[in-house]
């Protein structure tokens, strides 16, 4: 452990308004926030403003979240579970790893990543060279999301605990 080590640069966040079935704040909205940096990233703060001149901390994100981007692009799918196409992901920005699930473990959604938009759970994560994925059998637009095609270098992030979940009533 070096404590005089600097945490560097944090990479650009994936922030998205998720379904409503997946909101648990009671208000119908929330945006979820994810964040990630280097080796020594740690968290971080996270502030809003609504003026762009006053700013409130509104929480924080401890650890690092699976961030990452597509490396090819993902063409659309005429079906909601897609054998056909690989999602190719690479999450060297934050060092992330996947792990695979079952098939049980992506029809019930519990692998869901975000990729531009659309919301994308997989069974098979075969990793291709350092802090790179290839996702299969994947069930494609989860919670209604528009299933669509996604070009190299989309964001992608996994969905998981390590997000801040910020909840926000329409003004």
């Amino acid at each position: 452990l070096k404590l005089d080590a600097t945490a560097g640069n944090a990479n650009y966040p994936v922030m998205f308004e998720p379904p409503d079935a997946l909101v648990n704040s009671g208000l119908g909205l929330e945006v979820w926030i994810y964040a990630s940096g280097g080796s020594n990233y740690g968290g971080c703060h996270v502030w809003i403003s609504e003026d762009g001149e006053t700013y409130k901390r509104i929480g924080m994100i401890s650890g690092k979240s699976r961030q990452g981007v597509l490396t090819s692009s993902l063409p659309t799918s005429s079906t909601s579970i897609d054998t056909s196409n690989t999602l190719a992901v690479n999450l060297s920005m934050s060092e992330g790893t996947l792990a695979s699930g079952t098939q049980t473990d992506a029809d019930n959604l519990n692998t869901l990543c975000y990729v531009g938009g659309e919301l994308i759970a997989y069974e098979t994560a075969t990793l291709t060279s350092a802090n790179n994925y290839n996702l299969t059998y994947l069930q494609r637009g989860a919670y209604a999301t528009t299933i669509s095609s996604h070009d190299a270098n989309t964001q992608f992030v996994r969905c998981d605990d390590v997000c801040l979940k910020y909840p926000f009533t329409e003004a």
